[in-house]
């Protein structure tokens, strides 16, 4: 997991690097170029940190609004940020699975028009992640437990151009988080007969609302097309 954060940080430098070399135009043509931009496609790589591999399509819809959509896959158990898995005792280990998540936003731009400057994004979010709950020593079969999570939130951002294709969306936000959890714990019973521990899992349910803090960047390249 490492590696891989190295690896899109410095994919993303190079990529800023060889972009600001190739874009060498006045300030009006660059922003008559953004302007006729439709789409812009992106990637998230902080989004890493919180096991989330961050993909979003931009959508121009007007002259100061847009629709975005955001989908990838979850990986648990990415610490710090990402491993909040209850009723795991001393002897239960965890290990990390593959889920995944959705959402979709409006936004809209006050000052200087789609794609440019300062948004507000109203945004419903769902995610899905699944953590594998391995018992010690192979006393049972695995369990595996879930979290999901529908989020409605507000961001607050700005998206900045590099050049007349290559932008930066930096944001934050908060919202109201619904959840509901299915873990489990391992208890054992001793046996006379056999004069051993019988083990099994006893699973648990919790349903929950919480604040959500949203923060990151999205590196993204801007496609013209038809209307």
């Amino acid at each position: 997991m490492k590696n891989l954060i190295k690896t899109s940080i410095i994919l993303s430098l190079l990529s800023v690097t060889t972009l600001y070399g190739q874009d060498r135009i006045t300030k009006e043509e660059k922003y008559q170029k953004i302007n006729d931009l439709k789409t812009i496609v992106k990637y998230d790589p902080l989004r890493l940190l919180t096991g989330e591999i961050a993909f979003s399509v931009e959508r121009k819809t007007g002259l100061n609004t847009s629709f975005e959509i955001e989908f990838g896959p979850t990986i648990s158990e990415v610490r710090p940020f990402n491993s909040d898995h209850l009723g795991v005792g001393q002897s239960t280990s965890t290990r990390s699975n593959i889920g995944g998540f959705a959402s979709i936003g409006y936004r809209f731009y006050p000052a200087k028009g789609a794609f440019r400057g300062i948004y507000i994004s109203p945004k419903f979010k769902y995610k899905l992640v699944n953590t594998t709950y391995v018992a010690p020593y192979g006393t049972t079969s695995d369990f595996i437990g879930d979290k999901s999570q529908g989020t409605f939130m507000f961001n607050f951002g700005i998206q900045t151009w590099a050049t007349s294709n290559f932008s930066f969306d930096f944001y934050t936000g908060l919202g109201l988080g619904f959840a509901n959890k299915n873990y489990a714990y391992q208890t054992s019973v001793y046996d006379n007969q056999t004069n051993t521990n019988i083990y099994s899992w006893v699973r648990k349910s919790d349903t929950y609302s919480t604040l959500v803090f949203n923060l990151g960047v999205k590196i993204g390249i801007g496609f013209e097309g038809k209307n």
